[in-house]
């Protein structure tokens, strides 16, 4: 049985089975990373994995998991400005005034008296 030899940040160093480690490869990023439940302090431990031991674990038939392209689509912190007071004051027009609809499009408001707006009477002749 293989054994791998780590580090912990708690208790220094120790000693792995194949299976208690995993494996996390992010191939758009070009970044990887490993993680591992410490038997000693039961504390869940990430590491950075370079391409050396990205590439060993690997061999070894370490559990592996790759991260989706979905993941990385989400907005960063940074990518977007943050709302402004022109923002906050189109959106309280907005509430005031309602959303302008396209009377082409099907999602009209139905009228006040329409026949959407009535209860159905089972009993109606």
């Amino acid at each position: 049985m293989t054994r791998i030899t780590t580090g912990c940040p708690r208790c220094g160093r120790i000693e792995l089975e194949i299976d208690d480690i995993t494996l996390v490869l992010s191939p758009y990023e070009g970044t990887a990373w490993y993680l591992f439940d410490c038997l000693t302090c039961v504390h869940r431990v990430v590491k950075p994995a370079p391409t050396s031991v990205a590439a060993a674990l690997t061999s070894v038939e370490v559990r592996s998991w790759t991260v989706p392209a979905e993941v990385l689509e989400r907005e960063r912190p940074g990518e977007r400005p943050p709302l402004g007071v022109d923002d906050l004051l189109d959106v309280l027009l907005w509430l005031r005034t309602g959303p302008e609809i396209d009377p082409g499009t099907p999602f009209r408001r139905p009228s006040p008296g329409g026949a959407g707006n009535r209860p159905a009477r089972p009993n109606a002749a």
